[in-house]
């Protein structure tokens, strides 16, 4: 896929079956993964379609009770990458603030390495965090799921291609709903 954040309903699905993860997930690590990347990776990478340690690192933060401090202390101190994971972990944490913190990232003329699938290159944090083109998830509220948002928005043509950004909360959903680590 040559942009990342574009994917179909067949390739998010395959990918769902429960791998042993790469990353163990302790809390430690976990922070210092997300603080230190600067790599905006998807949840399964490389060849074997492994799960990222960003990915898994983001779930077993996202499972912490404090959550919502943690991903805070990210995004006020991580790698540009990392405020990335940051801001998908505010979505659900906080997504008032999320809202507010988002919004100089929809404008950022910097750009971060990406890793989807096996693919690695460079996208423009702007684009990661806003897409402006048609099938880009756009979740009601946090607690609506991914699922739920294709049953919605069916494509009447059959497509079952949709891309994700940040804004829309399809980045936050992807990394939240994946499967295959050990927390």
């Amino acid at each position: 896929m040559a942009v990342l954040g574009q994917v179909s309903l067949q390739e998010s699905g395959a990918a769902e079956h429960s791998l042993p993860g790469s990353f163990e997930g302790a809390r430690d690590e976990a922070l210092q993964v997300l603080s230190s990347t600067d790599e905006f990776a998807d949840i399964y990478v490389g060849i074997s379609g492994s799960p990222s340690r960003q990915a898994c690192a983001f779930r077993t933060v996202l499972d912490q009770s404090d959550a919502d401090r943690l991903f805070k202390q990210i995004l006020a101190k991580g790698h540009l990458a990392g405020r990335l994971y940051a801001l998908c972990g505010l979505y659900y944490t906080d997504h008032d603030r999320f809202l507010k913190e988002i919004e100089p990232y929809r404008r950022s003329p910097d750009s971060v390495a990406t890793f989807q699938g096996c693919l690695m290159g460079r996208q423009g944090v702007a684009r990661l965090v806003e897409l402006r083109e048609p099938r880009v998830i756009r979740l009601r509220d946090p607690s609506e799921t991914t699922e739920e948002w294709r049953e919605r928005n069916r494509d009447p043509g059959g497509s079952q291609d949709y891309s994700l950004d940040i804004l829309g909360g399809g980045w936050p959903a992807r990394f939240k709903e994946m499967k295959g680590c050990h927390r």
